[in-house]
């Protein structure tokens, strides 16, 4: 089974769906409204959620940390990025101590970008104080 999602679709904002690569069969999981959609693909955390960056349904101003469980397809906010971050669209990426990386050119000091990290064990959420260029 193939799961991945789609910034637009019947609803034009998008949803998550699953493939199943023996019958070709795709399946609706979930359904973007209004701001509400995911902005990367995702990566399956130890926990077993796929985790994902998302604009927040309530402004579509700010990105936030979304998990998507598949057990019972509820996709939640983890945690809202401060600062002007709507624009960033970059994907995380899971190390091999499990924890969650990812890199925003947006957010932070001065909106000058952010390296951060997301433990999906403890819910925290740490960042870099910013990313200068040379």
């Amino acid at each position: 089974t193939l799961v991945g999602v789609t910034n637009g679709s019947a609803s034009l904002y998008g949803g998550i769906y699953k493939t199943d690569t023996t019958t070709n069969v795709i399946t609706s999981l979930y359904q973007f409204t209004n701001y509400n959609k995911a902005v990367s693909g995702f990566v399956l955390a130890n926990d077993g959620k796929l985790y994902t960056l998302g604009i927040s349904p309530t402004t579509g101003s700010s990105t936030g940390i979304y998990s998507f469980d598949l057990a019972t397809n509820a996709y939640v906010q983890e945690f809202a990025i401060a600062g002007n971050t709507s624009s960033n669209y970059a994907r995380m990426i899971k190390a091999t101590n499990g924890i969650l990386y990812g890199v925003m050119a947006y957010g932070g000091a001065n909106d000058s970008g952010i390296l951060f990290s997301y433990n999906t064990s403890t819910s925290s959420f740490t960042s870099s104080k910013r990313i200068q260029s040379k």
